[in-house]
Parts: structure tokens; sequence; C-alpha cells
């Protein structure tokens, strides 16, 4: 299957240096004056104009007040790359109406500092983060929804816990969420750094993988955790047989790492998505089951989900369907490839507008997987999952934003 080119960021160009203020009008300027042989000499005196001079003052008066506004424009904290993420802000006007208070200069680099609301940010691991503004959205699904899903084999019990209506909710702070889920590589750096045994490897057996030798799906397999999930991998895929408690290490050594950086400013971390804003990002303007509509056969070449039509058995390398596989805020593999884990406690009732604690026991995933059909890949769907099970059709995705 043909894989698409990534999209990619261009440089705004850098500001314009600052007028050097010329020479005033009003100077004088000597020149020698002929004279004629034959005439006595005469002494010429020039006559004294006010307008000039005053005139030329202002001139240049003018021009060096315009030079010094655009230095100090020039040297503003948002033109700075410089500037931590908490002083750069986004002007809202209306939810379909967002303008950026200033381009970036540039494109964020690993290791600078983050970019703009409006620009990727790399963080020093080599993730690239998509700024999600904010905004509004209608939270869960529809009846009619709902009994679709039910009619293509999602369980009722399940359907219902997508709520009773779909909710006005309100995504109040923008944050950074990553292009893709974390990948094999990523993971490799962090274990490499720190040290760090997966629940799964604690154990000894992952709750749920794909047993090679019986060929399906099994229980408590031995042996199995993100180094062997049951199937091959390659740098670039994402990484699974994560559980939501090896998530959160993940993001914890990450925020450190940022932090040592200088990338964060007070109140920013990095951490999992909360649910709300999770089925924003998945949404990323729509109101339909899926990203790009209504249709599933419209998901064709745009994610990896139940079936081999895909290209892919098991889990598919991040971002593999290029620009087709990414919705309206240029995430890919929200849905399908891997679940993925959120902040939230999980509520059988609905999902909330903000993190939702009240039931430690469950966490949340979304996005459906590369073993599982349409009716779990969609936008509000949620499962309930315990935070340390370990499953080879789980990974995540890391956030930057605001504690919760």
């Amino acid at each position: 299957m043909a894989v698409h080119e990534k999209l990619k960021q261009t440089a705004v160009p850098a500001p314009v240096s600052p007028p050097v203020p010329s020479q005033a009008a009003g100077d004088a300027v000597t020149a020698p004056y002929p004279q004629k042989p034959a005439t006595p000499h005469v002494t010429v005196r020039r006559q004294f104009s006010p307008a000039l001079l005053y005139g030329g003052v202002g001139a240049g008066v003018l021009m060096l007040i315009v030079g010094l506004f655009l230095w100090s424009w020039w040297k503003k904290p948002g033109a700075s790359s410089a500037t931590p993420v908490a002083e750069r802000a986004s002007v809202q006007t209306d939810a379909g109406d967002r303008t950026l208070a200033r381009s970036a200069t540039s494109e964020a680099k690993a290791g600078g500092t983050p970019a703009l609301p409006g620009k990727t940010y790399v963080t020093t691991v080599g993730q690239e983060l998509v700024w999600i503004p904010p905004g509004e959205f209608m939270l869960g699904s529809t009846k009619e929804e709902q009994a679709w899903a039910v009619a293509n084999g999602l369980k009722e019990e399940f359907a219902k816990r997508e709520g009773d209506a779909p909710r006005k909710t309100a995504v109040r702070d923008g944050f950074w969420l990553g292009r893709t889920e974390v990948t094999l590589s990523q993971w490799k750096e962090f274990v490499s750094a720190t040290g760090y045994l997966t629940d799964a490897e604690k154990k000894g057996e992952a709750s749920y993988a794909y047993d090679r030798q019986k060929k399906t799906w099994e229980r408590n397999v031995k042996g199995a955790s993100w180094r062997a999930p049951g199937f091959d991998q390659q740098d670039n895929h994402p990484v699974c047989c994560v559980s939501w408690n090896d998530a959160v290490a993940f993001c914890e050594w990450a925020m450190e790492r940022e932090r040592k950086a200088g990338r964060l400013s007070a109140g920013q971390v990095v951490r999992l998505p909360t649910e709300a804003e999770w089925e924003y990002a998945c949404r990323a303007g729509t109101q339909a089951k899926f990203w790009w509509g209504e249709r599933k056969e419209d998901g064709r070449d745009r994610l990896n989900w139940s079936g081999t039509t895909d290209g892919f058995e098991f889990t598919s390398p991040v971002d593999a369907f290029g620009s087709r596989g990414r919705n309206g805020f240029g995430l890919a593999d929200m849905l399908g490839n891997v679940y993925e884990w959120c902040l939230d406690d999980y509520d059988s009732k609905q999902a909330h507008g903000e993190c939702y604690k009240g039931n430690p026991g469950a966490r949340v995933l979304r996005g459906g997987s590369f073993n599982y059909d349409t009716a779990y890949c969609r936008c509000a769907y949620r499962y309930p999952f315990t935070p340390s099970n370990s499953h080879s059709y789980v990974g995540f995705r890391v956030a930057v934003g605001a504690a919760r």
C-alpha cells in the first residue's frame, strides 16, 4: 500500500531589520560657486528657510520613531522562540474563527523551545505534537448512531455508555497532541534511559496477547510484553502491550526531559489527553461516526482496522496512510492501529467534559484498533480498562498542556 508523504512545514520570513534614520534634510551641503573674472568679489549669502528646516527635522524624527517601533516589535517575546508556552496565546473570536497572535518564525526543532500555538512542537524525544486550539463540540453519540453500532456488532451496554445524547462541551484550553501514537523507537529510548519494567514484564505475562504457537488471541500469555506482543514490529510501529501505569510513567519521564531543556513553563505538563480532549481532537470539527464522515466504506486507505484489506494483519507503521489517514487537525491513526489510553477514570454513564475522577479501578480507552471492526473504531466509542492491564492492541499518545 502506498505511503503518502508527510505534510511539510514552511518557515515564516524573519522580521525586517529596522531602518537606519537618514541625514536630516536641513543639514547644509556645501559646493563651490563659479566666479566671473571681470567682476569684483561678491559674497553670496543663503536665505534661511524655517519651513525647510522644520520639515527636515520632522521627517527625521518620524523615521526614527518608525525604526524604534519596528525594532521593539522584533524584540517582543512573541517574536523570539525563547518565550515559554504559557506566555504565548491565541486570539479567539468565535467557535468558527480563531486567529493566531502571530505566526511562528519557524517550525519548532527538537531541543529548542515550543512553537507558537498553531505550530507543531517537536519534543526532545523527537515526538511531533500538533497544536489543538480551544473550542466547542458535541460529546457523545446519538441514539441512531448507537443503534447502528449495535447492529454492526457492538454490545448494547457499551453503546449506552456513550451517553443519552450528544452534549455541548467546551475545551477551554488549547493543547498539543501527538501527531501519532508513541512509537516503539521512542519507547525504547525511555526504557534505555530509565531501566523501566512494564506491568507485563513484572508479572511475567501480558493480560491479553496474540499466541504465535496457537495462532489465536489468548489471555494471560506467558512471556508476552511490549518486547514480544505476539507479532513482529518495527521501530516506526506504535508501542503496544503497555498499561495505563506504563503510559503515565513515560509521560513523567518525558516531562522531566522537557523541563530540563527549558521547554515547559509553569503549569505546563506532559500527560495523557483527557477523554474530552481526545474526542474533540479526533472529530476535528466533524460530528459523524468517523472523523471522515458517516460511511464506513469511505474509511478505505485511511486506517488500520479489522481485516487485511488495509494491508496489515497487526499493527502498521504510524502515519502509514499519509495525508488520507490524517483528520482535520493533521492527526494520524486517531481511529484504528492501537487503542489509546486517556487520563480519566471511566464513568459507565457517559464521558465528561472535565477530567473525571471517581473510579480509579478503571481507565478509559479510545479509538479502536487493528483487530476491531467499524462499530468500535468510532469517535464516540469508549471502553473501560484496568490501569495495570497490558494488551497487545493497546498503546497511547501524549499531550502537552495544563495540568489536569
